[in-house]
């Protein structure tokens, strides 16, 4: 009697042909970490550090000269604009103010018309009031007080400011308009523009 192979036998070399075929093609290949997502990439566009830069043909711009490329020089330095002066009776004068001249809270520009004056602006405020806060405020930023004077007839107030350099001086006139007061500046030419 023929007795038929054991079955145990037949399978368990089954699964070991599975596991060592298994093991040699993952051997071969390359594992991936199941939380990140493999891309394929052409060979052309994988670099090693191996790899050396692309080479230039001799017609062709270089990255330094590229057209698309901004140059740096004094051609396109942004300048500074420094506003033009003007010839008074008091002096000349710059035609606006600096950056760095005191701004009452609340002031508007205004223009009356009564002559060349670096600023002219109206401020809520008395004249009596505005004259002691410019005075503190132009010594904040570096000018010496050398006369307030006031009030004058019209209620108004006068503070004469001088800075640095010798020869700078500022003239802030205050006088009462409407319910604030008008202030009209005069900054000499002397003055630094900064």
């Amino acid at each position: 009697m023929i007795r038929p192979a054991p079955r145990s036998a037949g399978l368990s070399h089954l699964v070991a042909a599975t596991i060592v075929t298994v093991t040699i093609v993952a051997g071969c290949g390359t594992t991936a970490s199941p939380t990140a997502p493999t891309v394929a990439s052409s060979p052309a566009a994988s670099t090693s550090p191996t790899d050396s830069p692309p080479s230039l043909s001799p017609g062709a711009a270089s990255p330094s000269t590229s057209p698309t490329a901004p140059s740096i020089g004094p051609s396109n330095i942004p300048s500074i604009e420094v506003p033009s002066q003007t010839e008074t009776d008091w002096g000349l004068i710059w035609d606006e103010l600096p950056g760095s001249f005191p701004v009452f809270p609340g002031q508007m520009p205004t223009e009356t018309g009564e002559g060349p004056f670096t600023a002219q602006v109206a401020i809520p405020a008395d004249a009596a009031a505005a004259a002691t806060w410019y005075q503190a405020a132009l010594e904040t930023v570096g000018f010496s007080t050398e006369s307030m004077s006031g009030p004058l007839e019209d209620g108004g107030w006068v503070v004469v400011s001088t800075g640095d350099p010798e020869g700078c001086q500022a003239e802030t006139r205050l006088r009462p308009h409407g319910d604030g007061t008008l202030v009209s500046v005069l900054l000499g030419a002397e003055c630094p523009f900064s």
